[in-house]
Order: C-alpha cells, then sequence, then structure tokens
C-alpha cells in the first residue's frame, strides 16, 4: 500500500461563514454552485455541473490533467475546503458524501500513487491528515490515515458512472484507544479490517480539523482524473437517510 506523501501545507485563512443548517450541521449540495466554500485548484478545474448529480439539481464536478498543479501548493489537486464549521477533538461526527467516479478513472497505477476524494485534514499543521478517503488500485474506496495506519476500510469494487453514497461516524481523538470510526456505503453496514462494524484508532492529530473534498492525487498518474461529489454534511445526529434502519 502507498503510503501518502504530503506535498504543500494546506493554510486555513480567516473563517467565514458557510451553509450551517443548524449549530451543529453543514449540508450543501451545490445548489448554490461553491459559494460555501474555498477553492484549491486549478482554473476551471473544480466547478459546479448540472450535467451529473446525485440529488438537486448540481453537483461538483472536479478534474487533475497530467502534470496539471495546484497553483499555491504546486501539487496535483482539485478540491474545496470548508474555513467554518471548524470540528474539534472529542466530538463525534457523521460525515455523508456522494461520490461519482467519471468512466475514465483509471482503476490502476504506480505501486506509490494514491488519489484522495474527502479529507478531514487538522488546523494548523502540514502533516498528511488524520482521516482521509481514498480510491485504491482496483477501483475501491478506503478509510484510513493519511499515512496509512490505521487502516480502517476498504470497500467493494466500484462501477464507473454510477453514484454512490457514503457515510462514515467518527470520534476524533489522538488516543488510538478513544477514536473510532463506522462505515456505511449506499445504506449498508460496512466491515472494517478488524472484521467489525467499528474500529478503534487515532483519527486527529491536533485539536481542530475542517473538511475537504473532491480530488488529490501523487504525482504518478498520467491520466486525466474527473470525480463528482454531490450531498456533503457534516452532523453530530446519527439519523441519515444514507444509513439502513438498525445499522
Amino acid at each position: 500500500m502507498a503510503v501518502f506523501a504530503f506535498v504543500g501545507a494546506c493554510l486555513l485563512p480567516p473563517a467565514q461563514a458557510a451553509t450551517l443548517v443548524s449549530s451543529d450541521l453543514f449540508s450543501d449540495g451545490f445548489e448554490q454552485g461553491l459559494s460555501a466554500w474555498k477553492v484549491q485548484a486549478a482554473p476551471g478545474r473544480a466547478v459546479p455541473t448540472r450535467r451529473f448529480f446525485a440529488k438537486g439539481r448540481q453537483a461538483a464536478r472536479f478534474e487533475v490533467r497530467p502534470g496539471e498543479l495546484e497553483p499555491r501548493t504546486r501539487s496535483q489537486r482539485a478540491e474545496l475546503y470548508l474555513d467554518a464549521p471548524l470540528f474539534d477533538a472529542g466530538q463525534t461526527l457523521y460525515v455523508r458524501d456522494s461520490i461519482r467516479l467519471d468512466p475514465g478513472f483509471v482503476a490502476t497505477g504506480h505501486y506509490r500513487s494514491w488519489r484522495i476524494v474527502q479529507q478531514l485534514h487538522e488546523v494548523g499543521i502540514s502533516r498528511p491528515p488524520g482521516l482521509a478517503v481514498f480510491v485504491d488500485p482496483g477501483l475501491r474506496l478506503g478509510l484510513r490515515s493519511g499515512t496509512g495506519s490505521p487502516d480502517f476500510w476498504r470497500g467493494p469494487k466500484l462501477d464507473r458512472g454510477r453514484w454512490y453514497k457514503l457515510l462514515y461516524a467518527v470520534h476524533l481523538s489522538s488516543d488510538r484507544s478513544r477514536g473510532w470510526v463506522r462505515v456505511w456505503l449506499d445504506g449498508q453496514p460496512q466491515l472494517l479490517t478488524n472484521a467489525s462494524t467499528e474500529m478503534h484508532g487515532a483519527t486527529i492529530h491536533a485539536r481542530k480539523a475542517f473538511l475537504k473534498v473532491g480530488l488529490y492525487r501523487s504525482r504518478y498518474f498520467s491520466d486525466t482524473s474527473i470525480v463528482y461529489h454531490d450531498d456533503v454534511a457534516v452532523t453530530r445526529s446519527s439519523t441519515d437517510p444514507f444509513a439502513a434502519p438498525g445499522g
């Protein structure tokens, strides 16, 4: 498995209002474009789209081309990030995201390659994220630390051109005995790498974290990668339409 090599610092700008549904919930289906987010991408590579969407009438499209670098970090990424709300160590969060891989999304890469489509990234430190959603070789979603360990979940093979509804619960803690995750895919509880539906491990390495979605990849890819996101939300409540009853 490739180890995530962090490229460029993730600097957090001064806080600004985002789309808060309540005091403990962020939700955005991109119906108002990208207005709730900060953009970290080459021009035109992170955009709203009406061509494909999981809910409502609009989603977000992210594209990374061979050798094309995001100007600020000089890395191959097209991402959006939130400067508010921030999430604190000690919180339990439910994070949902609808994800669609473009029909041309390649299944394999260099043995040291990696692709990230979502991050809970710590504030104020330049290191791999405490928790990230990867697209692994064979077109499988994975949930793990940006360093590769702990490795919480490896999902089933994905079909290109189809929306998948990902939901995970996470307790944010740097203590590997206190942090934990649970995962649902298309409403179905997932078995984690410990053969259980819940797994403990460190999930954050600082006091606060923020959400990023899009596509961030290593330099070993020579293709154009396109991924879509829609219906992104973070809440402290376990009530979610993605979760199966009793899941």
